[in-house]
């Protein structure tokens, strides 16, 4: 769950959830949302409120899935890290 402010502009990125549950709003839904439709002032708000390894962790685990091709390429610039590749998403009913 996120331990920082959300700013308010924020909001039009996570619709899905009212005012009074924002603060319990995982960090990686955060990440996934701002790094995929945000502005480029909620960029430079997610890379000021949470730490550089905490998106580069994010980064490398989720992004293949969460991305597009496009903020694939931007934020591993932004990020200064490689892009994740030949990452399959685990299918429940197949590996079970």
């Amino acid at each position: 769950m996120t331990s920082v402010t959300l700013p308010p502009g924020l909001t039009r990125l996570l619709w899905e959830y009212s005012a009074e549950t924002a603060v319990n709003i995982p960090d990686e839904i955060i990440f996934a949302k701002v790094m995929e439709r945000g502005s480029l002032e909620e960029g430079r708000w997610l890379v000021g409120a949470f730490s550089n390894e905490q998106l580069k962790a994010w980064f490398d685990r989720h992004a293949e899935r969460h991305l597009s091709p496009r903020s694939l390429r931007l934020w591993a610039c932004l990020l200064e890290c490689s892009i994740p590749t030949n990452r399959q998403p685990q299918i429940p009913w197949i590996h079970s």
